[in-house]
């Protein structure tokens, strides 16, 4: 696979720290490897893999610590469900130092995906039964950056969904933006919202992340200053780190970026980075275990 500009992920079942090691010693840092804490044969269970792992996140953390030494890309296989709580897990995942999770929903559908997405900054695969755009683009909406098939990877629906999403990425600007908050979006959707000035899903997700009215408000207006989401004196609040997303009719905010010659393309690429400056001040900090 070395000459093909593909990067190799290969999934692992081990019972100890060392049998991942060794793994990582034979095929080097060009290779992510995942470790499989979500197959749930009984074999697999009973040896100290798979979702054994989900029950004894302990020996999970010890894995991922082991692979990190080794200055590896690491993936988590999950399954939802499986954990006393998937939130406290995915966070003991991130602490350990792993780059990537891979979540199996089940039938937990785009709720659970949103919680996970709300708990940690990880890179964030989505799997189940995702063969359709609209499937697909429900769960990059929702705190996805990337989707699996599994059984259903076939030539012709891989191919067809990544044409569909590139086609969207070039038109919207932003691949994965999620929902407003108000419709359902994960934190991310923080870059949509207006001022907090009246009783909305803002007010109780600003409390339950731990960012002030008066923060969020100042974090916004720093992030945007001197860039063209700066200006707006005709929007609702006077400048366009307030305005919406372009899915949501708004005549407002369309005149304004017609005036500042923006296109819709363009602002929708610089709410994600008011988005990313946001999600990283979110989660500024690896929670200790006190805070999982």
């Amino acid at each position: 696979l070395k000459p093909l500009d593909l990067i190799t992920g290969i999934n692992l079942r081990g019972s100890s720290p060392d049998s991942f090691v060794r793994v990582a010693e034979a095929f080097g840092e060009d290779v992510v490897y995942e470790i499989d804490a979500h197959c749930r044969q009984d074999p697999m269970v009973a040896a100290g893999s798979g979702e054994h792992y989900l029950k004894n996140p302990d020996e999970l953390v010890a894995v991922i610590r082991a692979l990190k030494a080794k200055k590896v890309a690491v993936s988590v296989k999950i399954r939802v469900g499986v954990a006393a709580d998937d939130r406290v897990l995915v966070r003991k995942i991130w602490k350990a130092g792993a780059d990537i999770i891979h979540v199996d929903l089940m039938d937990a559908g785009v709720t659970k995906l949103r919680q996970i997405r709300n708990s940690c900054p990880l890179l964030i695969i989505a799997n189940n039964a995702i063969t359709t755009f609209d499937r697909m683009r429900e769960m990059l909406s929702h705190g996805a950056d990337l989707v699996s098939l599994a059984r259903q990877s076939d030539v012709d629906t891989l191919a067809g969904l990544d044409a569909a999403i590139s086609r969207y990425a070039d038109k919207e600007g932003w691949y994965n933006s999620p929902k407003q908050l108000c419709r359902g979006g994960d934190i991310r959707a923080l870059t949509f919202c207006c001022m907090p000035v009246k009783e909305c899903p803002l007010i109780p997700a600003l409390t339950r992340i731990g960012i002030s009215r008066d923060e969020y408000v100042r974090l916004k207006l720093e992030t945007v200053k001197g860039t063209p989401l700066d200006s707006g004196p005709n929007t609702c609040f006077a400048s366009l780190a307030w305005c919406c997303k372009t899915s949501s009719p708004c005549m407002f905010r369309d005149m304004t970026l017609a005036k500042e010659g923006l296109s819709k393309k363009e602002y929708m690429r610089r709410k994600r980075e008011l988005s990313d400056t946001i999600m990283s001040r979110v989660f500024h900090d690896v929670p200790s275990d006190e805070s999982s």
